[in-house]
């Protein structure tokens, strides 16, 4: 369940998307995920289904969020699902995405830990850049209050190849986020 109330959420989302450095987000999405079946973990509003393929399902435990993409998105198949507690939902996906998702989790391992599942090849994860320690312990102290801790601290590559995954790719966009392109075991 996330920390903000849906209409606060609501809110933000409309003023994030229209953003330059979420559009260049939105970009590496669609650059990311083109033509494959994507489960999206933490799908909130929808905004990531229209640059997504055939197949694709977006999942949240929040069922005001997935309400919401309903609405936005009529004709979208997306579910009320805790990925940790029900495991991956039906299908047979190219990909899991997770797009600023990892710092919206209290326990940022765990999710992760439910997200490296060798039932899709693949696991894209597009979130802040850690790295940007002023930007986020500013974010943080305004906004946040302490809750971004458990994302800062996460040694996100660290764990996923303890997974036995591999990063195949990573990288900037827009000057706040970051992208990883990890596979599973030995996937090409």
């Amino acid at each position: 369940m996330s920390r903000f109330p849906t209409s606060l959420r609501l809110l933000a989302d409309r003023a994030f998307e229209s953003g330059p450095r979420t559009r260049a987000l939105r970009r590496r999405v669609a650059e990311m995920v083109e033509d494959s079946a994507v489960l999206e973990v933490g799908c909130g509003f929808g905004a990531n289904q229209p640059l997504c393929g055939p197949g694709y399902v977006g999942i949240d435990v929040d069922p005001a969020a997935v309400s919401e993409a309903r609405r936005r998105v009529p004709g979208g198949t997306f579910l009320t699902w805790d990925l940790a507690d029900r495991g991956p939902p039906a299908g047979r996906f190219d990909a899991a995405l997770l797009c600023l998702t990892v710092h919206e989790a209290s326990r940022p391992d765990r999710l992760l830990e439910e997200a490296l599942n060798p039932a899709w090849p693949r696991l894209l994860i597009l979130d802040f850049d850690p790295n940007l320690r002023g930007w986020l312990l500013l974010r943080e102290s305004l906004l946040e209050r302490g809750k971004l801790g458990p994302y800062r601290r996460l040694k996100l590559v660290d764990l996923c190849q303890r997974a036995g995954w591999r990063l195949r790719d990573t990288g900037p966009v827009g000057g706040l986020f970051r992208w990883w392109d990890f596979r599973c075991g030995g996937t090409p």
